[in-house]
Order: C-alpha cells, then sequence, then structure tokens
C-alpha cells in the first residue's frame, strides 16, 4: 500500500488504500455480506435444491413438450432432495451454533 486515509464521519468510520496498479479499495473492516456468506449460500442452495426436487416428484407438469419426460426420475430426485436436505440442516446448524 502506497497510502491509507481514513475518513470518519459520525460513528461511520471508513478507511481507503490506494495500491498500485489496483486504485483506490474503500472498506470499513467488514466483510462483504457478513463473515457468514458461504453458509448462507450453502443454505440457500441446499433448500432449493430439496424443494425443487421434491416439486418435481409430487406435481409433474400437467402437459409436458416434447422432448421432456412426463415424470422425474423418481431415484435421482430423492438421492438429489436427500443431498439438498443435507447441506440445509448442515448449514443451518452451523449458523445456529455460530
Amino acid at each position: 500500500r502506497f497510502l491509507t486515509v481514513d475518513l470518519e464521519i459520525g460513528d461511520c468510520h471508513r478507511r481507503s488504500s490506494w495500491t498500485a496498479g489496483m486504485g483506490w479499495h474503500w472498506h470499513n473492516g467488514q466483510m462483504f455480506l457478513g463473515e457468514n456468506l458461504l453458509m448462507w449460500l450453502i443454505l440457500a442452495l441446499g433448500g432449493a435444491l430439496f424443494a425443487g426436487n421434491l416439486v418435481a416428484m409430487i406435481k409433474p407438469p400437467p402437459k409436458p413438450q416434447e422432448g421432456d419426460l412426463e415424470r422425474a426420475p423418481i431415484a435421482r430426485s430423492l438421492f438429489m432432495s436427500a443431498l439438498g436436505l443435507v447441506a440445509a440442516i448442515w448449514a443451518l446448524a452451523t449458523l445456529v451454533s455460530n
């Protein structure tokens, strides 16, 4: 870093750094979207994987288009639902334990 500038306005403290080849970077010492971003993403993706495959098994499309399956493959959908549920429960347990 060539230059660091601290700016305080009320309770807000911001720091700007000039790095060679990178330009100015503003940061306030916190991670973007929090420190548990990975756990929140795993929770969202696991929940979507679980719910999407479960709905695909329960309610198939009323009129499948040409080339589409009439129903979702049961074994694959059950496996993917279970995988999504495990991921969502693991992420939720990690978030609650922190």
